[in-house]
C-alpha cells in the first residue's frame, strides 16, 4: 500500500534495485512491472482502456478536500472521460464559468493559475488553451478562497489553480478537436491540437488553437433629459468577424534529482474587423426634432504577434520538500485599430446627407516583465515557512490619431488626438507560515508589503502625474477539522487592492458616437478591500458560508449627462462599499455514480455610501443567485453522458446602473467512442437571456435593450492519439488481470 500521495518504501532489501521486479496496480489503470533504476523511482500508470462495467465500486476517495484557505477538487476518472480542461471547469464545485470568466461562489470574478503560475495571456487565449488540453491531464484543481501572501495583493475574487499531472507517461500522446458555434444567426468554427511528449528527464507539451469569430448584435438605447425635455433613441446594429491564432509550448528538464528548469512560451495573433450603424432620433417635448446616422468601420489588422516567455528554476534543498524557486517572464503586444466614421443628418427627400467624415486610428504598444524569487522551508509534511520577493513592471503607449475630411482630403485634428504613456512598477516582499497544530487545527499566517509607483504622461496636452504609495496586506486562515475531514470549519481574513489601470487614468475624451464619449480620471485612487470569510463543510459534499467585505476608496464606472445633452461614461471614487454574502454549495453523487447533482445558492446585501461629482450615489440592495447542475451517466457501457443546468440571478445593482432578472438554461449530450473519439453537443442560454441595464433619476434616465438572439448551439468532436508507456519501465502492461478482478468481485 502507498501513502495518500502515492509514495511507498521498501526496507531490508539486499543488492541493487535492478534485482527486483515491482508489480504496481491501481483500480482503473493498467498493471505495470518495473525494475527500479534508482532509490527514487517515479512510476506513472497508464489509464486502462478496458471497460469495467461489471465492477461494483463500494467506496471512493472524496473529490473535495479542505485545507486552510482553500478546497482541493480531485476529479474521478469517470468525470474527465471525453472532456477537455475547459469543460471540466463546469464540473468543479463552487465554480461558475460564463463568457470566458470564472468566478468562485461568494467571491466574484476569480483569477486562473496553472501549476501555481499565472499564464501570460488574456482570458480568451487562456480558455482556448484549456480547450485544447484533455481533462485527463489535470491532477486536481485548487479552489483558493483566500490567497496567501505569496500571491499578488491585486488578486481579488480568489484563485483557481489548475494543477497538471507531473511526470506523464513516457512517450508521445495528444488530442485534436474541431468545434462549431451557432450564435446570433452566425457560425464560428474552432479547432485545436494538443501534443505531449516525455522521455526520461524531459517533459514537453504544446497546443495550437485557431478560431474564427463571427457575430452580430442589435441594441436599442434610450436617453431621457428632463431639464430640456429631450429624448434620444439610438438603434445600433453591429457585425464583426475575425481570425484568432494561439500557440503554447511548455517544457521541463530534470537537471538533477533535486533540480528542475522549465520554460513556457505563448504566441498569439489576430485579425478582425467590425461594421456598425447607429441611427439616432432626437425628440423635444415628444416631437421629432432631428434624425441622424453614424456609420463606423473598424479594422484591427495583424501588426505583431502577442508574445510571452516564462523561465524558472526550482531546487529541492532537502528530503522534506524544501525548495528554492526563481522565475522571470517577459511579454509584449501591439494592437492597432483603424476606424472610419461618418455622421449624417436625415432629410425628407434625399435620405441622409453626411456632415462629418473622419478617421480614428489607435495603436497600443505594451510590454511588461516580472521577476520572482521565493524559498519555502518545510519542517515536515504539514509545517512550512516561506518568504519571497517579486517585482513587476508594465509599460503602455496609447497613440490615438484623429483625421477629419475637409472635402478633399483627410487632415490631422490635433484637438481630438492624444498620445498617452503609462508606466507602473510594483515591488513586493512577503512571508508566510503554514502549521498544523495536531489532528484538529491548521493555520496559515502571512504578511505582504507592496510599493507601487505609477507615472502617466499625456504627451499631447503635456499633462503628467506621479503616484507612489506603500500598502500592507496581512492574511490569516484557520481550519478546524472536526471529524477526520467529514466536518470542518474555516476562517479566512485577508486584505487586497484594486489598482486603476491606464485606461481608467487617461483623462482624454474619446468619442464613441455623435452624443457619447468616454474619459478616464487622473485623480483616481486605488481601492482597498478587507475581507472575512467563514465556512463550514461537512460530509465531503456540503459547504455553507458567510463573507464580509469592506472596500475603502471604492471606484466604479458611471454614466452622466453633460453639456448639450451629451452622455459621458467615466470612472470615479465614491468613499466606500460594504458587502455581506451568504452562500451554500452541495455536490452529491447518487445511484453509484449514475446521477451527480450540484446545487449552489448565494445572497448578497450591498451597502454603498458616497458621492460622485456632488451627486449622492448611496444605495442598499439585496441580490441573490441560485443554480443547479445535473450530470447523468446514461450508459456506462456506451460512455454516454448528459447534463442540464439552470441558474437564476436577481437584478444586479451598481453605481447609476440597474440590471434585470437573469435566467440561464443549458443542456448537453456527449458520447465517448472506444477508438478514442468523443462527440458533444451543447445548447446554451435556451431561455435567451440578453444582458441589459437601466437607471432612472428625476433629471436623467437611460435604458439599454439588446435585441439579438443569444441562444447558442455548440458541437465538438475530439480524438486522442499517440502511444505512451510507464515512466522508467518497459511496456510490459497486461490487461488480463481485469478479467480475474471481475471474477473475484462479489
Amino acid at each position: 500500500m502507498t501513502s495518500v500521495e502515492g509514495v511507498f518504501q521498501f526496507t531490508g532489501l539486499n543488492g541493487p534495485g535492478e534485482k527486483y521486479l515491482l508489480e504496481v496496480s491501481h483500480l482503473g489503470y493498467e498493471r505495470a512491472y518495473v525494475k527500479p533504476a534508482s532509490e527514487e523511482t517515479v512510476i506513472t500508470l497508464r489509464e486502462s482502456a478496458t471497460a469495467m462495467e461489471e465492477v461494483v465500486v463500494r467506496g471512493a476517495a472524496p473529490r473535495l478536500k479542505q485545507k486552510p484557505g482553500k478546497f482541493i477538487y480531485t476529479p474521478h476518472l469517470t468525470e474527465v472521460e471525453g472532456l477537455d480542461s475547459y469543460d471540466l471547469l463546469h464540473y468543479t464545485p463552487l465554480v461558475t464559468l460564463e463568457n470566458n470568466s470564472v468566478s468562485i461562489l461568494g467571491k466574484g470574478t476569480s483569477t486562473i493559475y496553472v501549476n501555481g503560475r499565472k499564464p501570460l495571456m488574456d482570458n480568451a487565449s487562456l480558455m482556448e488553451m484549456l480547450r485544447s488540453v484533455p481533462a485527463g491531464q489535470i491532477e486536481n484543481i485548487e479552489i483558493i478562497m483566500s490567497p496567501n501572501s505569496s500571491y499578488s495583493a491585486s488578486t481579488t475574487g480568489g484563485v483557481l489553480n489548475i494543477v497538471m499531472k507531473k511526470n506523464p507517461s513516457q512517450g508521445f500522446n495528444g488530442s485534436a478537436s474541431i468545434s462549431g458555434e451557432y450564435l446570433g444567426e452566425r457560425v464560428s468554427p474552432r479547432t485545436s491540437l494538443y501534443v505531449g511528449y516525455s522521455k526520461k528527464k524531459f517533459n514537453a507539451s504544446a497546443n495550437l488553437s485557431y478560431s474564427y469569430h463571427n457575430s452580430k448584435s442589435e441594441t436599442d438605447e434610450t436617453y431621457n433629459y428632463t431639464a430640456t425635455s429631450t429624448d434620444i433613441l439610438n438603434s445600433n446594429r453591429q457585425e464583426s468577424s475575425g481570425h484568432f491564432l494561439g500557440a503554447n509550448l511548455n517544457m521541463t528538464y530534470d537537471l538533477t534529482k533535486r533540480s528542475v528548469v522549465g520554460a513556457s512560451f505563448h504566441v498569439g495573433s489576430s485579425k478582425y474587423n467590425s461594421n456598425s450603424t447607429t441611427g439616432s432620433s432626437n425628440y423635444r417635448n415628444g416631437v421629432l426634432d432631428k434624425s441622424s446616422r453614424a456609420v463606423s468601420q473598424t479594422d484591427n489588422p495583424f501588426r505583431r504577434p502577442e508574445m510571452s516567455v516564462v523561465a524558472y528554476y526550482n531546487l529541492r534543498t532537502d528530503n522534506k520538500g524544501s525548495n528554492l524557486d526563481i522565475s522571470a517572464n517577459y511579454s509584449t503586444s501591439l494592437n492597432t485599430s483603424l476606424g472610419q466614421m461618418e455622421y449624417a443628418n436625415a432629410t425628407d427627400t434625399t435620405g441622409f446627407i453626411p456632415y462629418s467624415l473622419f478617421r480614428q486610428n489607435s495603436t497600443v504598444d505594451s510590454y511588461g516583465y516580472e521577476f520572482k524569487g521565493s524559498y519555502k522551508h518545510r519542517f515536515d509534511e504539514d509545517n512550512n515557512l516561506s518568504a519571497g520577493y517579486a517585482f513587476n513592471a508594465s509599460h503602455l503607449s496609447n497613440d490615438f490619431i484623429r483625421n477629419d475630411f475637409n472635402g478633399s482630403e483627410y487632415v490631422p485634428n490635433t484637438t481630438l488626438s492624444n498620445h498617452f504613456i503609462y508606466e507602473e512598477k510594483v515591488h513586493a516582499l512577503y512571508v508566510s507560515c503554514e502549521r498544523k497544530w495536531g489532528d484538529v487545527l491548521s493555520t496559515s499566517l502571512g504578511m505582504r508589503v507592496e510599493n507601487t509607483a505609477i507615472d502617466g504622461n499625456q504627451i499631447t496636452s503635456k499633462e503628467k502625474f506621479h503616484r507612489n504609495y506603500w500598502n500592507f496586506f496581512p492574511e490569516l486562515s484557520i481550519y478546524v477539522d472536526l471529524a477526520d475531514g467529514d466536518h470542518g470549519i474555516s476562517l479566512d481574513v485577508s486584505r487586497s487592492i484594486t489598482r486603476p489601470f491606464y485606461n481608467n487614468l487617461n483623462p482624454f475624451k474619446t468619442w464613441t458616437s455623435e452624443n457619447t464619449y468616454t474619459m478616464g480620471n487622473i485623480h483616481l485612487k486605488p481601492m482597498i478591500y478587507n475581507d472575512v470569510d467563514l465556512s463550514y463543510s461537512f460530509l465531503n459534499d456540503y459547504i455553507i458560508g458567510a463573507s464580509y467585505s469592506y472596500g475603502s476608496d471604492a471606484f466604479s464606472d458611471y454614466t452622466y449627462s453633460a453639456e448639450d445633452n451629451t452622455t459621458v461614461r467615466s470612472i470615479a471614487n465614491f468613499d466606500h462599499e460594504q458587502s455581506l454574502s451568504f452562500y451554500f454549495n452541495m455536490d452529491k453523487v447518487f445511484f453509484k455514480g449514475v446521477w451527480r447533482m450540484s446545487l449552489s445558492a448565494s445572497a448578497d446585501y450591498d451597502v454603498t455610501d458616497g458621492t460622485i461629482d456632488g451627486n449622492d450615489v448611496s444605495y442598499k440592495s439585496w441580490m441573490g443567485s441560485a443554480g443547479i447542475r445535473n450530470v447523468f451517466r446514461i450508459s456506462q457501457k456506451r460512455s454516454i453522458r448528459a447534463s442540464m443546468s439552470y441558474n437564476y440571478y436577481t437584478p444586479s445593482r451598481g453605481i447609476l446602473k440597474k440590471g434585470h432578472h437573469k435566467h440561464l438554461l443549458n443542456v448537453s449530450l456527449s458520447k465517448v467512442f472506444k477508438f478514442g473519439g468523443a462527440l458533444s453537443i451543447d445548447a446554451l442560454n435556451l431561455l435567451n437571456y440578453r444582458p441589459s441595464d437601466h437607471y432612472d433619476t428625476d433629471a436623467y434616465s437611460y435604458n439599454v435593450d439588446p435585441k439579438t438572439n443569444n441562444i447558442t448551439i455548440q458541437m465538438r468532436y475530439s480524438h486522442k492519439f499517440g502511444r505512451s508507456r510507464v515512466r522508467g519501465a518497459d511496456d510490459h502492461s497486461d490487461t488480463k488481470h481485469l478479467g480475474r478482478f471481475k471474477n473475484n468481485v462479489n
